[in-house]
C-alpha cells in the first residue's frame, strides 16, 4: 500500500499546475487523496462533523471561492485549504473557520525589516505564520521545498501538525 491510511485531503499549487496538473491530479486520486478544486466535503470524525473546503490555486488564476463554498451551511465552522493565502479575504467573508496557506515558502530568505514591507508591496500581506482577518484564522507555512531560488535563510523548511478539537456544546 501507499499513501496515508486516514482521510487525506488537498489542493493544488502553481507548480504542480506549471508541471502537469492533471497527471499530478491523477497520481494523487491513484492514492487514494482526495484534490479539492473549488469544491468542499465533509467528513466525520469522533461523531463531529468537519466541513473542509478547497479553493484551486490562485497564482494560476483557478480559484473561485463562491464556488468552494457553494452548498456549505453560512457561518458554520470550516477547515479551509487554500494554496494561496491572499484568498483569505473571500474566504473570512464565509464565517469563522481555519485556513491553511502555503505558496510564500515563508519569503525564502528572511532579511529582518525589509522582506515583509516588499511582500507587502507586492501585494502578498500574508508571508508566514498566523493571521486574524475577521472570524478566520490563518497559517501560512513555509513549506518544505523551493522554487525558483534554491536557497532559504530565515524561513525554514516546515511540516505543521495541528490537533483540531471540537467545540464544547452550547
Amino acid at each position: 500500500t501507499s499513501g496515508f491510511t486516514v482521510p487525506t485531503i488537498c489542493v493544488l499549487g502553481n507548480h504542480d499546475y506549471w508541471t502537469d496538473g492533471h497527471g499530478v491530479t491523477r497520481e494523487l486520486t491513484h492514492h487514494h487523496y482526495t484534490v479539492l478544486r473549488n469544491q468542499h466535503t465533509r467528513l466525520r470524525l469522533r461523531g463531529t462533523e468537519l466541513t473542509i473546503v478547497g479553493v484551486d490555486d490562485a497564482a494560476t488564476r483557478q480559484a473561485d471561492v463562491a464556488r468552494a463554498f457553494a452548498g456549505t451551511r453560512r457561518k458554520e465552522s470550516f477547515l479551509c485549504l487554500s494554496h494561496v493565502p491572499s484568498q483569505i479575504e473571500p474566504i473570512a467573508e464565509h464565517g469563522s473557520g481555519l485556513v491553511l496557506s502555503g505558496h510564500t515558502h515563508g519569503g525564502h530568505v528572511q532579511i529582518p525589516g525589509v522582506t515583509e514591507k516588499l511582500f507587502r508591496r507586492l501585494g502578498h500581506p500574508y508571508l508566514k505564520g498566523f493571521y486574524r482577518v475577521d472570524d478566520a484564522l490563518l497559517y501560512v507555512n513555509c513549506g518544505v521545498g523551493s522554487s525558483s531560488v534554491p536557497i532559504r535563510a530565515g524561513a525554514p523548511a516546515e511540516v505543521a501538525v495541528f490537533t483540531l478539537r471540537a467545540a464544547p456544546p452550547g
